[in-house]
């Protein structure tokens, strides 16, 4: 999935959004690594 944000002041907010987030919501870097395994996993057997 990806996506471009062109328009600036919409880049900002998101930008903000992201900074400010608590970390507590984000996954660890194992269970990130996990997911995006099984994600690759997924789209290659879906091909």
């Amino acid at each position: 999935m990806c996506f471009a944000i062109t328009e600036p002041f919409i880049l900002q907010i998101f930008q903000n959004f992201l900074t400010n987030m608590d970390p507590d919501v984000y996954y660890k870097p194992e269970e990130a690594e996990q997911i995006i395994k099984r994600m690759i996993e997924q789209l290659e057997t879906n091909k």
